[in-house]
């Protein structure tokens, strides 16, 4: 009988901290283009789903241009954008590479050139938003 308190405790924990604490965002606080409403986790690091190319406002083919990204070769440019937020940011991730063959040399003179590097990124506005343009680290 103890042990099944102990083990029903535990399975409560798990899925209290599991459940989205806020499932209702703020209304003032701008999610951007694509889902808002959460599928996993809360406010604070949370999923929405994919964003289409189209509801972002640009293509990865387009991006890339404009930043003069032009070394490799285009791979899996049509993909959808993972939706995420993480400490208050809305953070879209591509879903997989997006150019085959670029040397870290060329990221790091385009990042430059758009006026980041290679750990703040570059930033861009287009379809009313303005984004952050970075690689993933971690």
């Amino acid at each position: 009988m103890k042990g099944e308190v102990e083990l029903a405790n535990a399975l409560k924990g798990i899925q209290e901290l599991l459940a989205p604490q806020d499932p209702d965002p703020d209304p003032s606080f701008n999610l951007g283009p694509g889902p808002t409403t959460l599928v996993a986790g809360d406010m604070e690091a949370g999923f929405f789903g994919q964003a289409t190319q189209a509801e972002i406002g640009r293509t990865m083919t387009q991006i890339m241009s404009d930043l003069g990204m032009t070394e490799g070769i285009a791979q899996f440019t049509d993909d959808g954008l993972l939706k995420f937020i993480h400490r208050g940011k809305i953070k879209f991730i591509n879903r997989r590479t997006i150019r085959h063959g670029m040397s870290w040399d060329h990221i790091q003179a385009r990042l430059v050139a758009n006026g980041g590097n290679l750990y703040s990124g570059a930033t861009m506005t287009f379809g009313g938003n303005s984004y952050k343009l970075r690689l993933m680290r971690g």
